[in-house]
């Protein structure tokens, strides 16, 4: 699993903050890293969570062609992600 800086796997913090909000509350992962945004979409508990794949980073074409034909991934770019920011 991909992990933070602390160490944990990206899972568990965001299961972490999950319980930190109130049921209903938006919640977006924004990741440079298809890989871990994968292993959120297989692991139970975050079908409520939007996943966003950043087109910069940390990642080839290949990755984010593949993540734009995964329903639960978008593919976002620095403007939609400045847009979500400024909607949060």
């Amino acid at each position: 699993f991909s992990t933070t800086v602390s160490g944990a796997p990206k899972t568990e913090v965001l299961s972490q903050l999950a319980s930190d909000v109130p049921a209903g509350t938006k919640m977006h992962f924004v990741e440079d890293k298809l890989s871990t945004l994968e292993k959120v979409v297989s692991s139970e508990g975050f079908s409520d969570w939007n996943l966003y794949l950043v087109d910069w980073g940390f990642n080839t074409k290949k990755q984010r062609d593949s993540a734009e034909k995964n329903e639960r991934i978008d593919v976002i770019t620095i403007d939609t992600f400045n847009t979500l920011m400024t909607q949060a």
